[in-house]
């Protein structure tokens, strides 16, 4: 599989699992289970143990694990020895289960064994619903069928992580978020060979896109709708924002098949379409986006730049804070219309 050694994000941030853990973090997560044995039932025995005892942290040591739906309760954080953690499922598994609030998985590998199109194996690396405050980060994901699945009013944050080869065709998503309430905060990663790199659907889930780096979808079956940032046409009542993102050496970069939406600030690369819509829900779309060779910038019922009332009523998620909480503003965009959320064109090169 591909290297990612060295790469850094839009805001030069180290991403994926080998990024070593800062001294505040070392000390915060220094009591913990270590896990005996790579098995799903090694495991699940340490967090149900972790939980009993009001232990926070349930670690895994380097070496391959193969997981079949390990139930992580809440309030704990799974470390991994970075890239050395290496963990799989079984043909159609799932790895982990979320059960409740606050969880946070980082510093580990998790394989979904079909980095191809081909329907070889259509598992799971994560599934968290009607949980709040979950966290992915600084972890390597790829070749699943669904890597990373949010739904019925989960609230969560993906960030510094390598999401690749999530390319089988008619599914290969990298972070899904489904479901009324949902929302769900992606920042700071690469993405690589994802036939959506997230996406969205049924009822009025939301996410925001931001300071993420997409290289290419180079390994994806070109017959396959590609938008790398989607709606699907059931998710009459989402909601997106997509801000200040790297699109590069793509079939198709935005899909709003339906919902409302902000784009901004945002380097379309070497595409063949930037923005294709097909909703009719209010959107706005900022002046501030660059694009260098891009075959159409805009597509469908819209062919410019638009602007309605602002701000429009589309939910606005700030980053995880040190207590653990994602904070979601969930009809203003003041946030970004005060600053706190604004760049200058061309901040993200």
């Amino acid at each position: 599989m591909d290297s990612f050694d060295g790469f850094k994000g839009p805001r030069d941030d180290a991403i994926g699992p080998d990024v070593p853990l800062s001294p505040q973090e070392r000390k915060a997560l220094e009591r913990r289970v270590v896990v005996k044995g790579f098995t799903t039932e090694a495991v699940q025995e340490a967090c149900d143990r972790a939980k009993k005892d009001g232990i926070p942290v349930v670690y895994l040591p380097e070496g391959r694990y193969v997981f079949n739906g390990v139930k992580i309760p809440g309030g704990l954080t799974l470390l991994g020895a970075g890239s050395k953690t290496l963990i799989s499922t079984v043909k159609d598994g799932m790895i982990f289960k979320v059960l409740g609030d606050k969880v946070r998985i980082t510093r580990m590998k998790m394989y979904g064994g079909n980095p191809t199109p081909a329907h070889i194996s259509e598992s799971c690396c994560l599934q968290a619903y009607e949980v709040k405050n979950i966290r992915v980060d600084h972890c390597e994901v790829s070749a699943f069928a669904r890597a990373i699945w949010f739904g019925r009013g989960a609230v969560a944050q993906v960030d510094h992580c390598i999401i690749h080869h999530n390319c089988w065709s008619g599914l290969g998503y990298g972070v899904i978020s489904v479901g009324d309430g949902t929302r769900v905060l992606v920042c700071d990663n690469i993405f690589h060979s994802n036939r959506h790199t997230v996406t969205s659907n049924y009822g009025s889930p939301h996410y925001t896109f931001r300071h993420n780096h997409i290289l290419d979808d180079k390994d994806c079956a070109r017959r396959d709708n590609l938008s790398q940032c989607d709606v699907h046409s059931e998710a009459t009542e989402g909601t997106f924002v997509v801000e200040y993102n790297m699109f590069e050496n793509l079939k198709g970069a935005i899909g709003a098949w339906a919902g409302a939406f902000i784009v901004r600030g945002n380097l379309f690369r070497n595409v063949g379409y930037a923005i294709w819509i097909t909703s009719r829900r209010p959107h706005e779309i900022q002046d501030n986006n660059i694009f260098e060779n891009v075959k159409h910038r805009y597509r469908g019922v819209v062919t410019g730049v638009c602007k309605g009332e602002r701000p429009i009523t589309i939910p606005y998620m700030m980053e995880m804070d040190e207590t653990g909480v994602i904070k979601v503003f969930e009809k203003d965009t003041t946030a970004y219309y005060t600053g706190s959320g604004k760049a200058p064109l061309g901040q993200i090169l």
